[in-house]
């Protein structure tokens, strides 16, 4: 899972791969989300292993997910740590 994954590159990284069954990013930015879905539609080779949701990185169950990607600021690092 990447949080804060803003124009989905690292997820569709991570799908190129091949290493995760799926691949799955949260932006709270719905523009960035937005570019993110349209990017998967014209990549359909990810359709099936790639998901982009629309949230708050802090209302992410990460009990779900086996390895956890933040590249994050200062402030929200520190909160996670």
């Amino acid at each position: 899972v990447d949080l804060g994954s803003g124009d989905g590159r690292v997820v569709f990284r991570a799908a190129r791969e091949g290493t995760f069954a799926r691949s799955t990013g949260y932006e709270i930015n719905p523009a960035l989300h937005l570019f993110a879905c349209c990017r998967r539609m014209v990549t359909p080779k990810y359709w099936y292993n790639t998901d982009f949701y629309v949230r708050d990185l802090w209302n992410v169950k990460l009990r779900d997910y086996d390895v956890v990607a933040v590249y994050g600021l200062s402030p929200i690092m520190e909160r996670l740590g």
